[in-house]
């Protein structure tokens, strides 16, 4: 019995020293791999930053530490410097979707492949083409448009975002043909406007959220089948009124006109409209599935569209500067608050009775937003 007592002694003595021993040596290897991941992140940042160098040789980054931001305090040089570096980036990332992903709808930059994520409209060329033009580069503007031309095709047999492809792909065939005046922009702009168009056939006349550019079937979101979005529904117009405007045919500015006046019909006291709205009942009302109240995501571009339609107006159509104007009031009466201890401006979201403290990305248009009316 005291021989099998100090059998088991010795086992688990054995089997102690063999997890000191493992412990040890897994520690060694944990050091040693921190160690080899900061050398590499050491040697991943200087390259990036000798590739920076080789990518910018119009304005080296370090420059913008001599370019004094306040506003009123900028010297012409400092406008030039600026203008470069920014030219510079857009250089750097149309060389590389043109040499990775030309004709494709995104760019992986890590992986270095075009994808089709958009069902093949070439997204990223065609939401790019009026930057090219601005910015000098006719001969990389015209090879855009020879692809717009030869290969561009809407006939996608798959439901799409009415509000993505309006703003990114009328969009940009409308800017572009504003600019050069080339008859193919127009051409394909009224293709694939009067495949959009159809979105507006919902018993409300407010848009349903996807069509399908191919058959015109369309839906709104299988999560929210019964609602779409404000930014989604109040953020076609300017598009599709241009549209109307170079084809003379008012067929393409009257339905989304429409929906735009049924939803102000539905106007709130303050001005600010909950994020969903039900569009399957000839009479539409505010929804429940993720609704706030926002300036942010799913409603951002509803109130930009308010001030741009008067602007686009020639600042004739009141309705939509006085909409513009109450949203703002309302903005500041119920979603304007400053940080402590800094007094840095933001705005809040309220979903229900709940405010959210959160100030995203999608809501830094209101920073200069004012300079559109001033």
């Amino acid at each position: 019995m005291s021989k099998k007592l100090n059998l088991r002694k010795g086992f688990r003595a054995t089997r102690n020293r063999r997890s000191f021993n493992e412990v040890f040596v897994m520690k060694i290897l944990m050091a040693f791999s921190l160690g080899v991941f900061f050398f590499g992140l050491l040697l991943f940042i200087e390259q990036f930053k000798l590739v920076v160098g080789q990518l910018y040789p119009a304005g080296n980054i370090s420059q913008l530490k001599n370019i004094d931001i306040v506003v009123g305090q900028m010297t012409h040089a400092d406008v030039i410097k600026k203008r470069s570096l920014i030219k510079g980036a857009m250089q750097h990332a149309w060389s590389g979707y043109r040499k990775y992903a030309f004709g494709y709808d995104e760019l992986r930059p890590v992986i270095g492949l075009g994808v089709r994520n958009w069902f093949g409209v070439g997204t990223t060329l065609v939401d790019s083409l009026d930057t090219l033009w601005l910015m000098g580069m006719k001969e990389e503007f015209y090879e855009a448009r020879d692809w717009v031309r030869d290969s561009l095709s809407h006939d996608v047999d798959h439901l799409v975002s009415t509000f993505e492809n309006t703003i990114r792909s009328l969009g940009g065939l409308l800017s572009a043909y504003y600019w050069s005046k080339d008859e193919v922009f127009k051409e394909k702009a009224e293709d694939i406007g009067m495949r959009l168009i159809r979105a507006f056939d919902s018993p409300s006349g407010i848009p349903y959220f996807q069509v399908n550019l191919k058959t015109g079937e369309a839906a709104n979101e299988d999560w929210s089948k019964r609602e779409t979005q404000i930014s989604a529904a109040g953020s076609l117009q300017l598009e599709f009124r241009e549209l109307a405007r170079i084809t003379n045919n008012k067929t393409y500015s009257e339905k989304p006109d429409h929906a735009l006046d049924v939803m102000y019909a539905m106007k709130p006291e303050n001005g600010l409209y909950p994020t969903a709205i039900r569009n399957l009942q000839s009479e539409p009302s505010f929804g429940r599935v993720g609704s706030r109240i926002t300036f942010g995501g799913r409603a951002d571009s509803f109130y930009e569209y308010m001030l741009k339609l008067w602007l686009q107006s020639g600042k004739t159509e009141t309705k939509y500067r006085d909409a513009y104007d109450e949203a703002i009031e309302g903005m500041h009466n119920l979603l304007l608050r400053y940080s402590s201890p800094n007094k840095l401006a933001y705005l809040v979201k309220i979903a229900g009775r709940r405010i959210i403290h959160e100030f995203e990305h999608l809501e830094c248009f209101m920073g200069g937003k004012g300079k559109l009316w001033i």
